[in-house]
């Protein structure tokens, strides 16, 4: 029996395999066709804007217009779906990136600029219903959307996790 040192030694490459280093080749070429791709403003989103996208899969990123922070990677079956009625219009259960949003310092800020009143979920007077409706404006104000057609689901995920590690992101989902 292999000790725990000679097993890993034994196991494993000296030298990278050619076909990660073109993985991360082809991650590149994947950055830069989702980075030239159309801008979609969360602003002016309305469904039947998104007609033509509505029964195609893919990964898609959500920016900040003032900075290109991206804040969120996604990946969907239909974009219409996800964008508008998830993210935009959705609630606790569907709207991620609302969630993530209404406990971050981004939308206090927002809130301040906005005059409004915001608290963090953290406190006694947090107001869920309101809260949500204020990440829906800053998305409304802030945000833009770029997208990325990919038919097979396995590639979404996969082209998912490498963009959110690329990008950096902001928000992720958490592990279950």
């Amino acid at each position: 029996m292999l000790d725990k040192a000679g097993l890993i030694q034994s196991s494993v490459a000296e030298k990278l395999p050619q076909e990660y280093i073109d993985r991360c080749d082809d991650l590149l070429t994947l950055l830069n066709t989702i980075w030239k791709s159309p801008m979609i403003l969360f602003q002016k989103l309305v469904p039947s804007d998104l007609n033509e996208l509505d029964a195609k899969g893919g990964v898609y990123v959500i920016g900040m217009l003032s900075s290109n922070e991206i804040l969120y990677v996604g990946r969907t079956k239909n974009l219409k779906r996800r964008l508008y009625t998830n993210h935009l219009m959705g609630n606790q259960s569907t709207a991620r990136l609302k969630k993530y949003l209404t406990s971050d310092e981004l939308l206090r800020e927002f809130a301040k600029s906005m005059e409004a009143v915001f608290t963090l979920p953290t406190s006694a007077e947090y107001d869920k219903a309101s809260s949500y409706k204020l990440a829906k404006e800053f998305l409304r104000k802030n945000c833009y959307i770029k997208f990325l057609e990919i038919d097979e689901s396995r590639l979404r995920g996969l082209t998912e996790g490498g963009l959110a590690y690329a990008f950096n992101v902001r928000f992720i989902e958490d592990e279950h």
